[in-house]
């Protein structure tokens, strides 16, 4: 019963409510069919809005431009494959006066501006490459709009062969020059970030001559990249150079990419032995020509690659990053002071990086990569936390290295030395001699004890080595001009230098017996016999050691085959004929 009574109600809903839905549809229809009356196909886009497009190389912007269902007019997708981009912006009716199109410089073989007029009147520029007007910035670029006939109402942007055609996403109009070759505020910035990146090039060249190290001369070549990059990419070598637009392209290119393969190898040379894993060591070494690799892909890969070389560079630098991170971790883990540092100084760059890798690889590539100040900070940054790291590994290795060699300088000055005189040995001569003889010890004397058997075999060895001990000191006597060496046994060897070095050698071989007798050491009379040669420099510039050596030799023979206790001497000297003298040799 309750049923039955709901029913009839329920039906006389359902018939009003069809009723006026029906009414509804009728005026909308009504309303569309006025509206397409009033407006022509051409104006099917809202007034103000930015839309875009992409075809095959065949089709124009004529056969588009009435096909709304051809735009998108909300975001830019991805058009990779698409031989032909477009961006519509649509004036209005109350801006008018627009002189130039704003682009993001790209890669490209032809370019066309064209203008709608308000009167439907149209007007095309064709710009090439090296056609375009260059911004405050390398990535910026303008295109001039062409003139109509009436104010315009429309302008179309029309690209082949774009490299990356999601950078039509932030073309807009601008009014008046577009820029001035007038240093501006960001410039004079530049320019101080160039001097600071240039600056640690010289202290780590000082560094890289005092420890034979590479890894300082792997940051002062991150530094001039750097500045290279920084320059470029800033605007300051076009304001102040005629540089043709693709080379500073490829400058801003190659520069970045040289950067990354120049960290890692610094990396590698920087991080302590034993911190990270032997693979971890060759992975680095690889990512070197990894980027350098990437660099000239993306200068030069273009017409192999097409526009997919954008995937290819990126998903190269997907790789670099994963493995920069993996030994950035492990030095973490690790406790690497040297990895510390460079943690703190790569992140900034990384975070860059890994986000223009992402928007590049997974994203819809509507947001610029080519952001300049942030990444021109970041190598800033960069650049003063590792000079500071490379300052501290500096002070760490060299007082390692002074320590090591104060204690080789110990043990060789032992080895050099003869353990009961105190004099330099033969190994100490034989290391000095070039250097004694350039600063006027040319002058070489061998002086040997006569029969000095018979003080050991009379007194014992106890006696003969306090004797050995009195003549190392008569022959050390304080006389800059004469040095004393043992050779072994009883033989000695002196060094003399100045005009009376013969002399000298003389009154030290006769103090020999007098101070023996004069300590009482032994009642026995001990003399010497001394072989001693002269040998000016300028006569004999390249005489050996061993050739000297022999020559006095021979001369302290001859001394002691004459009945000992007395010298025999020669000064050598080299024929030069006189100037002039052309005889010939027969």
């Amino acid at each position: 019963m309750g049923t039955d009574r709901v029913f009839p109600a329920t039906r006389l809903a359902g018939r009003r409510t069809a009723s006026w839905a029906a009414v509804f549809a009728a005026l909308a229809a009504l309303f569309l069919a006025v509206a397409a009356q009033a407006s022509p196909a051409g104006e099917a886009f809202a007034p103000g809005s930015t839309c875009f497009a992409s075809t095959g190389p065949a089709v124009g912007y004529a056969r588009i431009a009435d096909t709304p269902d051809a735009w998108n007019c909300e975001a830019l997708e991805r058009t990779a494959g698409d031989a032909r981009a477009f961006v519509r912006i649509d004036l209005g009716t109350n801006r008018t006066n627009v002189d130039y199109v704003k682009l993001r410089r790209q890669r490209f073989s032809e370019l066309r501006v064209i203008a709608v007029g308000q009167d439907g009147s149209l007007a095309q520029n064709r710009i090439d490459p090296d056609g375009l007007i260059t911004g405050r910035h390398l990535w910026d670029a303008y295109a001039p709009i062409p003139r109509t006939n009436a104010p315009p109402r429309t302008i179309i942007v029309e690209m082949d062969d774009p490299s990356a055609a999601s950078r039509l996403g932030s073309a807009q109009v601008v009014a008046g020059e577009p820029f001035t070759r007038i240093a501006g505020i960001d410039h004079v910035l530049a320019a101080l970030l160039c001097g600071l990146l240039i600056a640690p090039v010289f202290f780590d060249l000082a560094f890289a001559r005092t420890l034979r190290a590479p890894f300082p001369l792997y940051h002062a070549a991150f530094c001039v990249l750097a500045l290279i990059q920084t320059a470029t990419a800033s605007g300051l070598v076009d304001l102040l150079t005629s540089l043709p637009m693709a080379v500073q392209h490829a400058l801003v290119i190659l520069s970045f990419d040289l950067m990354m393969a120049v960290t890692a190898l610094f990396t590698l040379a920087f991080v302590e032995r034993g911190v990270i894993e032997p693979w971890q060591r060759r992975m680095l070494a690889g990512m070197a020509p990894l980027a350098a690799g990437l660099g000239l892909l993306a200068v030069f890969g273009f017409p192999v690659f097409g526009p997919n070389v954008g995937y290819v560079y990126y998903g190269g630098y997907l790789l670099y990053l994963a493995g920069i991170i993996v030994v950035l971790a492990t030095g973490l883990r690790r406790g690497s002071r040297a990895l510390g540092f460079l943690i703190i100084s790569y992140a900034p760059l990384l975070l860059i990086g890994a986000s223009r890798v992402f928007v590049s690889l997974f994203d819809s590539m509507n947001v610029p990569t080519e952001s300049v100040w942030p990444q021109n900070l970041a190598l800033g940054f960069q650049v003063v936390v590792t000079a500071f790291a490379v300052a501290d590994r500096f002070m760490i290795l060299k007082r390692e290295r002074d320590t090591a060699r104060t204690e080789a300088r110990a043990l060789e000055d032992l080895s050099e030395r003869d353990w009961l005189t105190g004099l330099l040995n033969r190994r100490g001569i034989e290391k000095r001699f070039a250097d004694l003889r350039t600063q006027g010890y040319t002058t070489l004397a061998i002086i040997d004890l006569d029969h000095f058997k018979l003080v050991n075999d009379r007194y014992g060895h106890a006696v003969g080595d306090e004797v050995l001990q009195l003549v190392a000191d008569v022959l050390r006597a304080d006389d800059v001009d004469t040095l004393a060496f043992r050779m072994g046994g009883e033989e000695f060897l002196l060094m003399l230098g100045g005009p009376n070095a013969a002399k000298i050698a003389e009154m030290r071989r006769r103090a020999i017996s007098e101070s023996v007798a004069a300590a009482g050491i032994a009642a026995h009379t001990v003399t010497a016999s001394m072989g001693l040669v002269e040998a000016p420099l300028d006569a004999l510039p390249d005489a050996g050691f061993e050739a000297l050596y022999h020559h006095a030799d021979r001369l302290l023979y001859e001394a002691k085959a004459t009945g000992r206790n007395r010298t025999m001497s020669e000064k050598l000297s080299a024929f030069r004929p006189r100037r002039g003298d052309r005889r010939r040799a027969a």
